[in-house]
């Protein structure tokens, strides 16, 4: 992710989320932290971004613009960040994800994630609490996931 992608990255953004991140949140993602758009003829179709402290990889956020939902593209990402991290050293990775959004929490489990703890409260609008969720990363970890 570039600063020129920023404007087609915050149109999904909004789309898909409540408490929409704002420019800046996704500048600063891009100057000091690890930030990646997946495109799909030619359009950015979704974001990933994600914070690395030593050896464990916060996944800050990952969305897929809702036409392009239910093609994979999701899958796609996903295992890339992984695999990314994996052969970087990484060990474990941790996420947030509304309870409710049960979708993403299937997504998130069938590359291994689980459950680790649960955050009261966490998102604002509307009030939702997050589950979340962590795995091990093995190294030179590969996702069989990708559709």
């Amino acid at each position: 992710m570039c600063e020129a992608d920023l404007d087609a990255v915050l149109a999904i953004e909004r789309a898909l989320f409540s408490d929409a991140w704002t420019r800046e949140m996704y500048a600063e993602e891009i100057a000091g932290h690890e930030a990646w758009v997946i495109e799909q003829d030619g359009e950015i179709a979704g974001m990933a971004c994600g914070w690395r402290v030593l050896d464990e990889f916060q996944l800050t956020n990952i969305g897929i613009a809702p036409q392009c939902q239910r093609e994979g593209l999701g899958r796609i990402l996903l295992a890339f960040v992984i695999e990314r991290q994996a052969a970087s050293g990484c060990r474990l990775m941790f996420l947030e994800v509304r309870a409710g959004n049960v979708a993403a929490i299937a997504l998130y489990e069938a590359f291994g994630f689980a459950p680790v703890g649960r955050r009261r409260g966490y998102y604002r609008h509307p009030i939702e609490d997050a589950v979340v969720m962590g795995k091990r990363v093995k190294p030179g970890e590969t996702s069989n996931a990708i559709v």
